[in-house]
């Protein structure tokens, strides 16, 4: 898999490196921990390309009800969970 995004020392840069990585990958397997980062424009990117893999629902479910959450990550959320 390829991680640019380790390597960044710098939170905003990571949403456009997860963008190319759309583009320039789009079969390989998205990683889960992007759910949990610091920025919200990667946490979208992530809730809606990531792999449903147990961790990532839980963590959707959390993105979801969290109190704090942007509304439209809590309604992207919502919507992958739902989505088959």
């Amino acid at each position: 898999m390829i991680r640019p995004t380790t390597g960044s020392p710098h939170t905003y840069e990571r949403a456009s490196y997860l963008r190319s990585l759309l583009l320039l990958a789009p079969e390989e397997p998205r990683n889960t921990i992007y759910l949990l980062d610091c920025e919200a424009d990667v946490r979208l990117l992530a809730v809606r390309n990531t792999a449903l893999t147990d961790d990532a629902l839980r963590w959707l479910a959390e993105l979801r009800d969290g109190l704090v959450e942007h509304s439209h990550l809590k309604a992207a959320a919502t919507e992958r969970l739902h989505t088959p």
